[in-house]
């Protein structure tokens, strides 16, 4: 049983577990609490680039969406001739303490500077992207690249760097709002105050009711069919219902992974989860037809060992309120 097990608090043990972890968790609170505090204020200053600068990010620990939000996002500003450049943190990766620049059309080694930078470059070759932890160097190394706007995927904790605008993936209806290590969230529920925006996943675009105070913005995620790795055969949705598969990912919540390719049609045989962001170096399974995330794709698109029978589910992620979001996202700087 893992700790993101019992965050889901489904079972009375899951629930005990998350009650004797209370203590911890408040101090955990406190601790972050404090931290924001010295900013807030006005102890320490961060710093404030030249450019409009919007975090995009979420209280809880991993696995909802930030880097597929951070994309549509760039999508729509680049669609509309903005000037974008992109700080991802590189997590797992050299880059994440060191710092790399990728340079516009530039590859970037999954390897080197991590799946979801990876990622990133591959589905946005013409944005600067700077890798590393340290959001305020990001900041300073963009300042070459002249951005209208800088772009922080996962980047709603960094206060060191000051942002003119923060958009915060958040679900009221999560059954735990406690902080680690009793509950996923990173930061007290408090911390939303700071979000300029909300967004939200939705299944199909229709009217949200939101919170009167910020702009909520819904987004939809689409699978449009599977890739192979090698071979850059396309399957199309239809085709996967009774495809017997096996599913491989290393994700922060591999269940959604498999409820959706089961929803799309198709058998799995096997499911295999490594740790998020692992690097996938390992041995990997020669028989039978897998299927990765594109997150994971990445890291194996790179090997030698890996055959025609390896596949990527691919989706899109689109903005639902395209000219309020492209509105927001270009308002004016705060002074």
């Amino acid at each position: 049983m893992s700790l993101e097990d019992v965050w889901e608090l489904r079972t009375p043990t899951d629930r005990l577990i998350s009650a004797l972890l209370l203590p911890a968790s408040w101090l955990y609170g406190f601790g972050w609490e404090s931290y924001e505090a010295i900013y807030r204020l006005g102890l320490k200053r961060p710093f404030r680039p030249e450019f409009r600068t919007i975090a995009i990010g979420n209280l809880q620990v991993g696995g909802l969406g930030k880097t597929p939000l951070t994309l549509a996002c760039a999508r729509l500003l680049e669609r509309s001739g903005v000037r974008v450049a992109i700080s991802a943190s590189g997590y797992g990766s050299p880059a994440w303490n060191s710092g790399v620049v990728v340079e516009p059309r530039e590859a970037a080694d999954a390897g080197a500077v991590g799946d979801e930078a990876a990622l990133i470059r591959t589905k946005l070759p013409d944005v600067p992207l700077l890798v590393g932890r340290d959001r305020v160097w990001a900041a300073q190394t963009a300042a070459r690249y002249q951005p209208t706007i800088l772009l922080l995927d996962d980047g709603f904790q960094h206060l060191r760097l000051a942002r003119d605008a923060d958009l915060v993936i958040w679900d009221p209806n999560s059954a735990n709002k406690r902080c680690l290590p009793a509950g996923p969230l990173r930061e007290p529920v408090g911390g939303l105050k700071r979000a300029a925006a909300i967004a939200t996943w939705v299944s199909e675009c229709k009217p949200v009711e939101g919170d009167s105070q910020k702009p909520t913005f819904t987004f939809v995620r689409r699978f449009t069919g599977v890739r192979g790795l090698k071979t850059d055969e396309h399957r199309t949705i239809e085709s996967l219902k009774g495809w017997r598969v096996n599913a491989l990912c290393a994700i922060a919540r591999p269940e959604r992974f498999y409820a959706a390719l089961r929803e799309l049609g198709c058998e799995l045989a096997t499911t295999v989860a490594l740790k998020d962001h692992d690097s996938m170096d390992g041995p990997m399974p020669s028989e039978g037809d897998w299927i990765v995330t594109a997150k994971d794709a990445v890291k194996l698109e790179r090997r030698d060992d890996i055959g025609g029978n390896w596949f990527v589910l691919e989706m899109d992620t689109n903005p639902c309120e395209e000219e309020a979001l492209l509105s927001w996202l270009t308002a004016e700087r705060r002074r």
